[in-house]
């Protein structure tokens, strides 16, 4: 099953309501930013296909990455893998999240690999020869909840509509 963004924005917000900690967007435009019932500041970031994925400014290790710079102290990334219907809601300190993006950029590199602006970390429990894969275990003790997803043929059923259902539509 793959989710569009949108579809995970909702369950991250569902699941941060049905711990009490109810999640409301601070921002307009590409950022999602979002502020905790306990005043927590975050970024809201999506896998949908269970990569969590950046842009920066540059290739190098230092590189600014894009939308780090928010007045937030954490990211709050909503995980989908693929083929799976629960979407994990993961709260993980923004200097966690960097540092992780920035040591999988150092080793992909050492790799002799090319450099480039777009990094990724992935959820899933694959084998690799170098860090940024199986950030779900890694990151387990970060995980605040999670939530099952109607099939995904359910949420995109409504053509008509021309967008995708939201949680509460596709369970009717």
């Amino acid at each position: 099953m793959t989710y569009d963004t949108q579809t995970i924005r909702d369950a991250a917000f569902s699941i941060m309501e049905t711990l009490d900690t109810p999640a409301s967007r601070t921002s307009s435009g590409q950022q999602w930013l979002v502020e905790l019932k306990d005043g927590t500041k975050a970024n809201l970031k999506t896998a949908a296909k269970g990569t969590l994925m950046v842009k920066t400014k540059a290739p190098e290790n230092d590189a600014d990455i894009v939308g780090f710079n928010a007045d937030v102290s954490h990211i709050l990334a909503a995980v989908s893998l693929p083929g799976e219907t629960t979407v994990t809601a993961y709260l993980i300190p923004l200097k966690v999240v960097e540092s992780a993006f920035r040591r999988n950029n150092m080793e992909w590199c050492a790799k002799g690999r090319k450099q480039g602006t777009t990094w990724a970390l992935h959820f899933e429990h694959v084998e690799k020869d170098y860090f940024g894969w199986d950030m779900a275990t890694v990151w387990s003790e970060y995980a605040v909840g999670s939530i099952e997803l109607p099939a995904a043929d359910k949420v995109f059923a409504d053509k008509d509509l021309n967008r995708s259902l939201t949680i509460a539509e596709a369970k009717k």
